[in-house]
């Protein structure tokens, strides 16, 4: 039975809508109060129903969802539930519990924003209650987690944008992919000239002098320019490893050597491919800061 509001007093209804919190009805006479407050008040039992409706229709899909751990997946510990955090997975009615140091640490080490259950992509809405979570827990500046995007070291806070972190992370993980990429290209396109000047070392058609000058003159004027062009572009690329691919194709240059017909004279080109190779990349390796070969290894 819906409330007569005119017996109550103007003083009674102003009273009425102060404790309600609405708004716009100080310069309203009794009458218009009493409007106001009639309109307001079917306005909220409206909203209680349909919401007490919904609640009722939609009981049973809500107790679908089931909680698949309750231990931490880094420790195997049990979660504590005054730092658990949650992310429901609505297509498979699944929650996942998480200590929300550890899911914010797994992400921004491996750069996978990702539920480590099911791989699945952590939606923007969750990292953003991953970051208030964490943030809530861990107030003190020296105690909370660092991340690293290139070369630079950050340390998280309550301004930090997560979202931004996971936009960087993904450019920064991409660029690595295509280092490495061009990396192994330079590496093939490196070992497929020493392959070739292996073929020309091996197959000399004649021990005359002549002929092996011309042969070490193109060696050195045609595949040794070619190899060095790639071989710089890959110190550029993978310091670490150009190094040891230059020992690597050395070593395979004197492996042949010594394993041919022709002992002697193969052996006498393949240490003069290799001291070219050692003298002009140690001036390489020096501007880099690595360590220089010896040429008489």
């Amino acid at each position: 039975m819906s409330q007569d509001w005119s017996e109550f007093t103007k003083k009674q209804l102003i009273q009425i809508c102060r404790q309600s919190r609405w708004r716009l009805y100080s310069r309203l006479n009794k009458q218009e109060l009493v409007q106001f407050v009639k309109v307001r008040r079917d306005k909220e039992d409206n909203a209680a129903q349909y919401i007490q409706r919904w609640f009722r229709k939609n009981r049973g899909v809500l107790k679908q969802y089931r909680i698949v751990n309750d231990t931490d997946f880094v420790t195997l510990e049990k979660i504590d539930s005054r730092v658990k955090f949650a992310i429901r997975n609505h297509v498979s009615k699944q929650i996942f519990l998480f200590n929300p140091k550890h899911l914010m640490q797994f992400v921004l080490d491996t750069g996978q924003f990702v539920n480590p259950f099911t791989r699945d992509e952590i939606k923007d809405h969750d990292l953003l209650r991953l970051h208030n979570c964490y943030m809530k827990l861990n107030e003190q500046k020296e105690q909370r987690l660092t991340y690293k995007i290139g070369w630079r070291r950050y340390r998280m806070s309550h301004d930090t944008n997560i979202i931004a972190i996971k936009g960087a992370l993904a450019r920064f993980r991409h660029e690595e992919r295509e280092r490495e990429r061009l990396g192994l290209h330079l590496q093939g396109r490196c070992q497929n000239i020493i392959e070739t000047i292996l073929d020309m070392i091996i197959n000399l058609p004649s021990p005359d002098v002549e002929v092996v000058t011309q042969v070490m003159r193109y060696i050195m004027n045609y595949h040794f320019d070619q190899f060095l062009e790639y071989f710089h572009n890959l110190v550029q690329f993978n310091i670490g490893t150009s190094r040891q691919f230059l020992y690597d194709s050395i070593s395979q240059i004197l492996h042949v050597a010594n394993n041919t017909a022709q002992p002697e004279l193969i052996r006498s080109i393949a240490n003069t491919v290799s001291k070219v190779f050692i003298s002009h990349y140690n001036f390489v390796f020096e501007a880099h800061g690595i360590e220089t070969m010896d040429v008489s290894d």
